[in-house]
């Protein structure tokens, strides 16, 4: 099985700070793989060990997506692929989602397509089924689990009412969510070798994806700030706390 995990190079979470102001400050930004792909990347590496596949990374992005190389390829992954092109800086998912389902096609022969559940930055949880439209190919979301048949997988999708278990036939797209599996540490060769796996590098024209206008366009971005309340009763008897309490509450509109 040939499985292609997407995963997306971010500004990892330490770099952000919320001023007085409510803007969003960046100090020393570094870079990261998303967190919820962080289990894509995981799901793909064990479905690859398990059927004796082959697991390939892909992201598009602007040029400090190259220094993804060893943090991707050290998790896992074989290969690699980067889409970088200056398009990428202002591409909406609707952009993202044609230009990596080009480049799943350019790849070849992929059984699957995994991607985590959501970006850690956006959150919009609209990349798998964007690709899954653009190939034309199955789609389940909010995946717990994965198992590997004979030009099948069968998925255990978890949702706020119900679990479903169905079968996709391949090739198809699957989301994973963040709590499905626990991605593994990289060791020290793990890192040295994932500098020596392949690593390809396209720009969107190499895909000749024609469709780059993005549909949406970011005006502003700014922090919530949550301002927190603290109230101390010290009461002789607990009867007394508690109806202290309730009666805090009420004002405060907690409860009715």
């Amino acid at each position: 099985m040939k499985t292609v995990v997407c995963y997306k190079w971010v500004v990892s979470d330490d770099c952000i700070s919320v001023s007085p102001s409510g803007n969003l400050e960046f100090k020393d930004v570094e870079y990261d793989i998303s967190e919820y792909d962080r289990n894509a990347v995981e799901a793909a590496t064990q479905l690859a060990e398990r059927t004796e596949g082959l697991c390939v990374a892909l992201s598009a992005g602007d040029e400090t997506l190259v220094k993804s190389q060893k943090a991707t390829l050290s998790a896992g992954p074989k290969e690699g692929y980067v889409v970088i092109d200056p398009i990428m800086d202002k591409a909406d998912c609707m952009v993202t989602a044609n230009v990596l389902a080009e480049a799943v096609r350019k790849i070849g022969e992929v059984d699957l397509v995994l991607c985590g559940e959501a970006s850690s930055d956006t959150f919009s949880q609209q990349m798998a089924p964007r690709i899954a439209r653009e190939l034309g190919w199955p789609v389940a979301t909010y995946v717990k689990e994965i198992e590997p048949g004979n030009g099948y997988v069968t998925v255990t999708r978890e949702l706020e009412a119900c679990v479903e278990k169905l079968e996709l036939r391949l090739p198809a797209v699957v989301s994973i969510l963040g709590d499905s599996n626990t991605p593994r540490m990289p060791k020290l060769k793990d890192v040295m070798s994932a500098g020596k796996k392949p690593f390809t590098r396209w720009t969107v024209a190499d895909l000749g994806v024609e469709n780059t206008t993005a549909g949406l366009e970011i005006v502003s971005l700014a922090g919530n700030s949550t301002d927190r309340k603290t109230i101390i009763l010290e009461e002789d008897s607990l009867e007394t706390t508690m109806e202290k309490l309730l009666k805090s509450l009420i004002e405060e509109g907690v409860v009715g």
